[in-house]
């Protein structure tokens, strides 16, 4: 090789190759005409070394099955998943306490309001345009988040700081601290959720503009937000259909948002949030949220059989399933997926009816019904009761005892 050719090599690994180079395999590996001279000797070049670039990283293409199962939660975020990547990236889990922080200062419940808006706006503007404030509450010792949609803010109606206080109970906590910001609002939420808590309860508000005293609280909802836009963004996609920030289904979906977070999350400990507070993790058998499923309902239901819902989420106390059908909202325990070219009804998910604070007919009481409603027939209205029964003749038991004291009858085959 001339000069020429000496001075092009020894800058080739930091050149293009452009056209006019011959590529060659070798071995297995395409080498220009220049680098093939060189590798056989040629020359008596050195040889040169070259630093391997970093790649970015190459999202691999999930199998069925790794779809299915994080179609179901959307935790962790994937890059793969396009609901994970519309409802705003990952999250990183911050502002937890250790236990030894638990232990020394208390446990400590951080508390904010939020709102679903589509479209980036502040809070009064969300308030004036009517969209349903979100509550959002998590413990900073395990990370267990409760998510509620509420009628509107404050201690009213009475079943939204009555469910709070249970959820702080379901912790396992005596005394703890419930911070707060300082809207007035929420500090008469707060004064209400102490009240129907038998273990004391102490309302601490943070510093006015000081976003770092209540930053976990903040962080919370924007975690709770993010996944309902994730589970919004999925289920509007599978049913080929918008569903409008006033819809009842949403408030289901701010539920499920903290149900799935406190559940399937997992901590820098390598344990979820349901893991720190119950021991153990978390095995309820899930399918996707406004999945068409099959559901039994219960027992105390007369002639009960399968029928088609909509599956809204969990109840975190006794893992009842949260049904959604055209006449109102319902618990069951037994639940059957459908075909995956069956589990999706666009009708079905648009017509649900009930909220969590009204799941049936209207109704302002919160417990979730096991029916809409038990139609009366005469099949299964009880019978009558008799009150001038006649006698009944009943068979008298005999023991060994009784015989050997009054004696055996002649030609019973019982007694011989």
């Amino acid at each position: 090789m001339n000069s020429s050719s000496n001075n092009s090599s020894s800058s080739h690994a930091g050149r293009p190759i452009n056209g006019d180079d011959r590529m060659m395999p070798v071995d297995g590996e395409v080498l220009c005409e220049e680098c093939d001279e060189r590798a056989a000797g040629g020359a008596g070049d050195e040889e040169e070394e070259g630093s391997r670039p970093t790649m970015m990283s190459n999202p691999r293409a999930p199998t069925r099955a790794e779809v299915d199962e994080h179609q179901a939660t959307h935790l962790p975020y994937r890059a793969w998943c396009p609901h994970c990547v519309a409802g705003g990236g990952r999250d990183r889990a911050r502002f937890l306490k250790s236990a030894a922080d638990v232990k020394a200062n208390g446990p400590l419940i951080v508390a904010d309001y939020g709102f679903i808006s589509d479209r980036a706006e502040t809070r009064v503007e969300s308030e004036s345009r009517g969209l349903t404030p979100i509550m959002v509450m998590r413990d900073r010792g395990s990370g267990s988040t409760l998510s509620l949609a509420v009628p509107h803010k404050g201690a009213e109606p009475v079943w939204v700081p009555q469910r709070c206080a249970r959820w702080i109970d379901s912790l396992g906590y005596q005394k703890v601290t419930l911070r707060t910001d300082q809207e007035a609002a929420i500090r008469a939420w707060a004064r209400a959720v102490a009240r129907y808590r038998e273990a004391d309860t102490v309302p601490e508000t943070s510093p006015v503009s000081d976003s770092q005293s209540n930053g976990a609280a903040e962080q919370a909802v924007g975690e709770v937000k993010r996944m309902v836009k994730i589970l919004a963004h999925s289920l509007s996609a599978s049913i080929g259909a918008t569903i409008e920030p006033q819809h009842a289904v949403l408030a289901w979906l701010v539920e499920y948002a903290g149900v799935l977070i406190t559940r399937h999350r997992v901590r820098e400990d390598g344990r979820t949030g349901y893991e720190a507070v119950t021991g153990k993790k978390a095995s309820m058998p899930i399918c996707g949220f406004g999945e068409k499923v099959l559901y039994l309902p219960a027992k105390a239901v007369p002639h009960r059989k399968f029928r088609y819902g909509i599956f809204v989420g969990i109840i975190g106390g006794s893992n009842e399933i949260c049904i959604a059908t055209e006449e109102g909202v319902i618990k069951v325990r037994t639940v059957k997926r459908l075909p995956d070219d069956k589990r999706w009804d666009r009708d079905l998910v648009l017509n649900i009816k009930g909220t969590p604070w009204a799941p049936v007919d209207g109704a302002t009481t919160a417990p979730i019904p096991i029916a809409v409603h038990v139609p009366i027939f005469e099949g299964n209205l009880p019978p009558a009761p008799d009150h001038d029964p006649e006698v009944q003749n009943r068979a008298m038991r005999i023991l060994r005892r009784d015989l050997e004291e009054h004696g055996y009858s002649d030609g019973c085959r019982g007694c011989h």
